[in-house]
């Protein structure tokens, strides 16, 4: 073997090809790193969405929670809204581009079916939390089942693991 070069192996995990005085590696696992490469351009930022998102959701559990935590969140709604508006503008970007990705790619219809199932978990979840706090005059004091709520959040939480491993199958199909 040249010295100046390094070997390049085209069995195990890891297959390429050198190109000049550089190594080029092409698959992965078998699967063409562009592939792979594509699919995770719209894939990682819709976990990041969910992601940035689960602050927000923990917010209002504690002002569902903690009724001092409410009275802060009502009394500061319009600077809370302008925080949590960039967020939630960006998640609805990021999931119109990968909705539109993950249709046009026939492998992509688990990862749409598991994210339509975490969004109907998660805004079942939500729903339960904002209602008792949404009806006048007691949305000072109403408080939802704890432990219906709680029941609520790990399925939400099944959902989410769901979507996150239907993402990485998803990604690494050849």
């Amino acid at each position: 073997m040249d010295e100046g070069h390094p070997q390049i192996h085209n069995q195990g995990p890891v297959q390429g090809q050198n190109i000049g005085d550089n190594q080029q590696i092409t698959q992965y696992f078998g699967i063409p790193l562009e592939l792979k490469t594509y699919r995770k351009q719209f894939c990682v930022p819709l976990l990041t969405s969910i992601h940035e998102l689960a602050p927000v959701m923990a917010e209002f559990r504690e002002a569902h929670d903690d009724l001092w935590a409410r009275q802060k969140l009502f009394f500061q709604a319009g600077s809370y809204q302008k925080r949590i508006n960039p967020i939630f503008k960006t998640a609805h970007e990021r999931a119109a581009v990968a909705g539109s990705e993950l249709s046009i790619d026939p492998d992509g219809q688990k990862v749409m079916d598991a994210f339509v199932a975490y969004l109907k978990a998660q805004d079942d979840y939500v729903q339960a939390v904002i209602k008792p706090m949404s009806k006048f005059p007691t949305w000072y004091f109403n408080k939802a089942d704890i432990s219906t709520l709680d029941e609520l959040a790990e399925k939400t939480n099944e959902k989410l693991s769901a979507l996150e491993e239907a993402i990485r199958l998803f990604v690494n199909l050849p």
